[in-house]
């Protein structure tokens, strides 16, 4: 064997021990990128694995999320429907209350024309009755006339409500109504200053008002028509009006006195000339 055949195996020996050496650091290399590809295939799965959980759970909340969702419109519809009927019916509560305001408004309405007529009726009428009673002085009407007086100038004043002014104007006339039924007697002077001594007096409610002297002899009574007293001269005339007091004050038993009324007299007298 020669030097190039011995230094051609030594070639070949030492390529085959190299490339017995690279190949197996190759596979060595080889299995840690398989090892290193397999880890990161294995991390990967994992967060595939990851994903597909969060993606259905994700799904799963979305699926409940829609269901929510639809269950909260279909609250609101229901809600906005109840909402609507609600106004409707506050829209026919505030027509009806509307109506009823605009009545009660007439209703006050004539109610203040009632009332301004009803003051002037009463004013109308106070001033009537103050008239009246005005010629009646000796009949103890002037707290009355005072009463209707104070009356009628608040309800010229405006002062005073219908209320009001209907109760006081009754009060009044029922009072005026007792005093023109009563019968009064006391005693006291004359009527005349120059007539001295005391008389015994007697009121017939707005309709006569006399006196007698104590003796008997002199007597009085007040005339409407013409408001003078006029002296009594009839004996018999006296002793009845005498009589009528004591009856009105309980000294006498009851029965039946005449009095003298001069304006019927007079009259009376007037109509026999006639004839």
């Amino acid at each position: 064997m020669g030097i190039k055949q011995v230094m051609v195996c030594c070639w070949i020996l030492l390529s085959s021990g190299y490339l017995f050496i690279s190949t197996a650091q190759d596979t060595q290399e080889v299995r840690s990128e398989i090892d290193q590809y397999r880890s990161k295939i294995e991390e990967i799965r994992k967060k595939i694995d990851h994903t597909n959980q969060k993606a259905h759970q994700d799904s799963v909340a979305f699926a409940q999320y829609v269901t929510d969702h639809e269950e909260r419109a279909r609250r609101l519809s229901s809600e906005t429907d109840s909402l609507s009927a609600l106004i409707k019916r506050l829209n026919s509560t505030r027509d009806s209350l509307e109506a009823r305001v605009a009545a009660s408004d007439v209703q006050t309405g004539n109610y203040r024309a009632q009332s301004r007529n009803l003051l002037r009726a009463i004013g109308s009428n106070c001033k009537e009755l103050i008239d009246s009673l005005g010629h009646l002085s000796m009949f103890n009407a002037d707290n009355l006339v005072s009463a209707l007086k104070f009356l009628e100038g608040e309800i010229s004043a405006g002062s005073v409500g219908a209320v009001e002014a209907l109760e006081r104007y009754w009060q009044i006339v029922t009072q005026i109504e007792n005093a023109s039924q009563r019968i009064e007697t006391w005693s006291g002077p004359a009527p005349v200053p120059s007539v001295q001594g005391d008389f015994t007096w007697l009121r017939i409610g707005f309709v006569w008002v006399g006196c007698v002297s104590n003796d008997g002899n002199t007597g009085y009574m007040w005339q409407n028509d013409t408001e003078e007293w006029v002296q009594i001269e009839s004996l018999v005339q006296l002793s009845s009006i005498s009589k009528a007091a004591r009856l009105t004050s309980g000294m006498a038993a009851p029965e039946l006195v005449s009095i003298p009324f001069n304006h019927l007299i007079r009259i009376a007298g007037e109509q026999e000339e006639a004839q």
